[in-house]
């Protein structure tokens, strides 16, 4: 059993936690914390359906199956990190900060750009897509690789899009639609994503 506690915790969702797994730090563990148990079992399910459907695991974390801690039983996954040690940054950091979203503007863009594209490409159904559930891999100075790391998974009560690509791809464009139109609160401004967009030309 992994004993998960302060020394090994990452953040964390409305819902779950994240812990570094205490044995691998390549991996992370995600423990319930008062949410409905059926949301992970739910998840779960989907990532065994990317796992059988062999994806390319570029707009999402690698899925490693579940293993018992402390806390509960958790969901493995692989740790997005910037550099070994050092854990990747949200989207909504980078927008949350005007230094860091001026600086690295057209770096995210061309990340989200082609996170759009695998997501289309894969298949990768989102409950809902935020820039809290986006980590942003600094591959370079201006280089991003962007992972959606929370709300993976269709809820619809017949879940056609999780096993039609035509109907995948629908959903991903709609979810994209509403990503693209909305705005957020930062810390000193509000930032809209098409003010986002234009500053990157």
């Amino acid at each position: 059993m992994l004993h998960l506690d302060a020394s090994t915790y990452v953040g964390r969702g409305l819902h779950r936690e994240c812990h570094r797994h205490p044995e691998d730090p390549s991996l992370c563990v995600k423990v319930d914390i008062g949410g409905d148990p059926h949301d992970s079992r739910r998840e779960q399910r989907f990532y065994r359906h990317l796992q059988r459907r062999g994806i390319s695991w570029d707009a999402v974390p690698r899925w490693n199956g579940t293993v018992p801690t402390n806390l509960g039983e958790g969901s493995c996954f692989e740790l997005i990190q910037d550099t070994p040690g050092v854990v990747a940054h949200t989207l909504q950091h980078y927008l949350e900060s005007n230094e860091a979203s001026g600086l690295h503007c057209r770096g995210l863009r061309d990340g989200l750009l082609a996170l759009r594209r695998t997501m289309l490409s894969d298949g990768i159904v989102t409950l809902a897509l935020r820039p809290k559930n986006v980590v942003c891999q600094r591959l370079g100075p201006q280089a991003f690789r962007l992972y959606i790391v929370d709300s993976i998974g269709n809820t619809d009560f017949i879940p056609i899009a999780t096993h039609s690509g035509w109907f995948a791809r629908r959903k991903v464009a709609r979810k994209w639609a509403r990503f693209e139109q909305s705005s957020w609160c930062a810390t000193r401004k509000i930032l809209s994503w098409r003010n986002f967009w234009a500053g990157c030309r």
